[in-house]
């Protein structure tokens, strides 16, 4: 089950760095050109421009990334649960961003692929834990 855990952590500095990257350049530029997106995208959503969403991607994708990763390497008692959470909370995301939007794009589709692979990944290593509870996973 290391395998899952280091996928596991590769998926979460991943999410990281690309939630992390996204938010600085919202939260610099609320207009989104930096990044290639227009406000115009944003008409069928609350948001005028993208200084809050910036915000959101950087507190939950970005910062909650950094922290399962961190107890993921750690070890820590509970940091599948951060795992599965991180997952749900990365598909979610784009879930809802794609419902708002009304447009799906690739890196929408990475990431929904990534959010369900750290939900299963750690839903596969709390099983594991729960079959040998003495065998570091």
């Amino acid at each position: 089950m290391k395998i899952a855990r280091h996928i596991s952590i590769t998926l979460l500095a991943i999410t990281a760095t690309a939630a992390i990257y996204g938010a600085y350049h919202f939260i610099t530029d609320p207009t989104g050109q930096s990044l290639g997106y227009s406000v115009q995208d944003l008409q069928h959503t609350p948001f005028h421009n993208y200084l809050i969403p910036g915000w959101l991607l950087l507190i939950f994708p970005g910062m909650g990334s950094v922290v399962s990763c961190g107890l993921a390497m750690q070890e820590e008692e509970s940091y599948t649960s951060y795992i599965m959470g991180e997952g749900a909370i990365c598909t979610l995301f784009v879930l809802v961003q794609v419902c708002m939007i009304q447009r799906l794009t690739f890196t929408q589709i990475a990431f929904v692929f990534i959010g369900t692979a750290l939900f299963f990944s750690g839903k596969r290593i709390r099983n594991k834990q729960e079959l040998y509870p003495q065998t570091i996973v």
